[in-house]
């Protein structure tokens, strides 16, 4: 009997403790009502590890608005290739996504929020800044780029969830657990 309660408790734990470590490490940031100057938007999202504390993954467009250069692609969507950072710029922080990887027209991204990096890794909502937060797109290396700043817009942050797979594990050693009992 003793046995069997260690069993069902592991199985509990099994079932609880994944979701306790997950989330308390990836943060999920919507991009709410991001404008620009000049008409642009940024929508999508990204994911944040708190504890490496970096982008994982992110799914963003953004559109200049009236202000994009001839010739370029817009809106434009940030790929995999693209490189994305967190920086501390006390006492506020920056988060950066630059892509370049098909050379140029390359185009950059910077949303600017109060106060740490950490921040990231707290669900929440963040209020994007100006004149940090804008979205640019480079003709050339050398070219006149211009910034749109942003004219509104916020971040909101969600924990992810318990992996299915880690529920469905803990499941199953419960069921196992208790079709054992029923055999004896």
């Amino acid at each position: 009997m003793k046995k069997m309660a260690l069993i069902m408790a592991m199985a509990v734990l099994v079932c609880w403790l994944p979701g306790q470590l997950l989330a308390d490490t990836y943060v999920m940031w919507d991009l709410n009502g991001v404008t620009f100057t000049g008409g642009g938007t940024a929508t999508g999202d990204f994911t944040y590890d708190a504890t490496t504390q970096t982008i994982t993954s992110w799914d963003i467009k953004a559109s200049q608005g009236t202000s994009v250069l001839s010739g370029t692609a817009d809106p434009h969507t940030f790929s995999a290739s693209a490189s994305a950072s967190v920086a501390n710029e006390a006492p506020d922080s920056l988060i950066t996504l630059s892509d370049l990887s098909s050379g140029y027209p390359g185009y950059y991204l910077s949303l600017e929020y109060f106060g740490p990096p950490s921040k990231l890794g707290t669900p929440g909502s963040l209020t994007l800044l100006s004149p940090y937060t804008f979205y640019t797109v480079y003709a050339s290396p050398s070219s006149n780029k211009s910034y749109p700043y942003v004219s509104g817009g916020s971040l909101t942050g969600t924990a992810l969830p318990l992996p299915p797979s880690a529920f469905l594990l803990g499941s199953g050693l419960i069921a196992l657990v208790w079709t054992r009992r029923k055999k004896r």
